[in-house]
């Protein structure tokens, strides 16, 4: 499938429903029969190196809001009280690298 540029009209004071809103965008093309996966990365807890909790918590707003069931790859330093991996759990996508080392995720991007 060929990459498509989306874009948005946002409220930058409601960073959530921006993140909800880019997601759902995503959600609406993504096979319904298969199970979504999360893959979160958290290298750090400055800016830029992890994901904000208001883009956790649209993305997952996002596949609530569509009915769909999913869990959530964390990779890097993801877990821990107040973690990524809590806060995707309290929206229904449990963590599925329990015991898993880091970097065990392939990823091959086309080319």
């Amino acid at each position: 499938m060929p990459p498509r540029l989306r874009a948005h009209s946002i409220v930058a004071a409601e960073p959530t429903r921006a993140a909800l809103q880019t997601a759902a965008a995503l959600v609406v093309d993504a096979p319904r029969a298969r199970p979504m996966l999360v893959v979160a990365a958290s290298w750090g807890a400055h800016p830029g190196l992890r994901p904000s909790p208001w883009v956790l918590d649209g993305v997952a707003r996002a596949l609530t809001d569509d009915e769909r069931r999913g869990s959530a790859v964390i990779l890097g330093e993801g877990h821990g009280l107040g973690s990524i991996a809590d806060r995707l759990a309290a929206h229904g996508l449990p963590s599925e690298d329990e015991g898993r080392a880091a970097g065990a995720l392939g990823l091959r991007p086309p080319g």
